[in-house]
């Protein structure tokens, strides 16, 4: 597993040349999960778990249709019993989690107000000692892998502000390989599933210049 967030690694700064059209930005938002403590779709409960996101970013435009993002994120995520349908179990987890994601998109709307595109990729993430709590007393879990891997599927939408600066959004889903998410690796009930999580973020990007000094637009005119 480790290999694997080295390649992804690699990826991300790799791809740092600037013979192609790219923008470098920073995304806000907030993160919540699917897991053996968060069951439910119930909105009041999703609410209440959400956790902030953070996050830096840079896409290169390949064409008009496609382009690739790379980022280095930082998450939240938590949950309670009590918020679900197994009170009487009492349990509660938090978890920070730091992730190198890598994303295809495809332009499905094009023109120059709004792009709006569907998107797919793979990220590796770290998940930094996940606590479990129980009648408020902690207990970090350090004995699973903390490294591991998603794939990912989403959407999102870009406006131009002006010729170098844009504002956007995505929603973005992560089927992950652990059960790990929540602290807890086999849940009571004996029902095991691997953990999802979920984020809805905002970005704001600026064009960068290439290397002959002039700055690319925000979806490589030139194809």
């Amino acid at each position: 597993m480790k290999a694997l967030f080295f390649f992804f690694a690699f990826l991300f700064f790799g791809s740092q040349s600037f013979g192609q059209s790219r923008s470098l930005g920073l995304q806000l938002g907030s993160g919540n999960s699917q897991n053996d403590i968060s069951t439910t779709n119930n909105p009041a409960s999703l609410i209440q778990e959400i956790r902030p996101q953070i996050g830096i970013f840079t896409r290169k435009y390949l064409n008009p249709s496609f382009s690739w993002k790379t980022g280095l994120n930082y998450a939240q995520l938590a949950g309670a019993d009590t918020l679900h349908t197994n009170e009487s179990r009492g349990l509660s987890y938090r978890t920070n989690l730091f992730e190198i994601t890598n994303q295809l998109e495809y332009n499905l709307v094009k023109n120059e107000q709004v792009k709006v595109f569907s998107l797919i990729g793979l990220n590796a993430f770290y998940l930094f000692e996940p606590v479990s709590i129980r009648a408020g007393e902690e207990t970090r879990q350090t004995q699973q892998a903390a490294l591991n891997a998603a794939a990912m599927l989403g959407f999102g939408w870009r406006i131009p502000l002006d010729r170098s600066w844009s504002l956007g959004g995505e929603f973005t889903y992560h089927i992950t390989t652990t059960d790990y998410l929540d602290a807890m690796e086999v849940p009571s009930n004996g029902y095991n599933f691997n953990d999802f999580y979920y984020h809805f973020t905002l970005e704001i990007s600026k064009t960068l210049r290439n290397k002959r000094g002039k700055s690319g637009s925000n979806e490589c005119p030139s194809f």
